[in-house]
């Protein structure tokens, strides 16, 4: 990625994502001191200054493995002659066990253009409308979630599901995010740390 193209991008993640200095140098692969030149008038608020901090000290006290190690299924596997409906699979499938992990019931839903899975929390009889994606490879940088439908390439409805997931083959990670956690961006969010197999959110 050319370092035009990555300032164009800088300022994307900071529109569409409210991310931090640190995260977008992370994810672009360039330092700390050419984001803060090309974002110098696109600041964050003292309030999302704040919110970034605690993501951080939360990631941190998760105790998250690096991102983007290579997992022994992905090893394993041809990715590149994977189809885009066995790339669905596996990310439905990845999901699905790791719910079922944590405790959950799982349902798919009866109407065929609704979301992937609906859990259902033991516990609480809450039943969570979960939407998964495979999270697609980036030329440079972290591999990001798409927001919008396949069938037609619009963006998701308010409220049409409560989490997305994005499954990364490559790691053999999961990163879940709220639909609040969403809202605000148009049609990626960029996979973070701070969201990696955060089914405590779900409760």
């Amino acid at each position: 990625m050319a370092k035009r193209e990555k300032h164009i991008e800088a300022i994307t993640l900071r529109a569409e994502e409210r991310l931090s200095l640190n995260q977008i140098a992370e994810r672009l692969g360039v330092s700390k001191s050419s984001v803060s030149l090309w974002l110098s008038e696109c600041p964050l608020s003292e309030e999302e200054k704040r919110e970034r901090m605690r993501e951080a000290n939360l990631g941190n006290q998760h105790g998250k493995k690096p991102l983007r190690e290579p997992s022994k299924l992905y090893r394993a596997s041809e990715v590149e002659s994977l189809t885009t409906s066995q790339k669905g699979d596996i990310a439905e499938y990845a999901v699905a066990f790791r719910l079922a992990v944590h405790g959950f019931s799982i349902h798919k839903p009866y109407s065929s253009g609704g979301v992937d899975w609906l859990a259902e929390n033991p516990k609480t009889g809450k039943i969570f409308r979960i939407e998964v994606k495979w999270a697609s490879k980036a030329k440079e940088g972290l591999p990001f979630i798409r927001l919008t439908r396949s069938s037609n390439g619009q963006r998701y409805d308010n409220n049409y599901f409560d989490f997305i997931v994005g499954y990364d083959f490559y790691s053999d990670t999961a990163y879940v995010y709220s639909f609040s956690e969403i809202s605000k961006n148009k049609t990626i969010i960029t996979i973070s740390e701070t969201a990696a197999e955060r089914w405590d959110k779900l409760k």
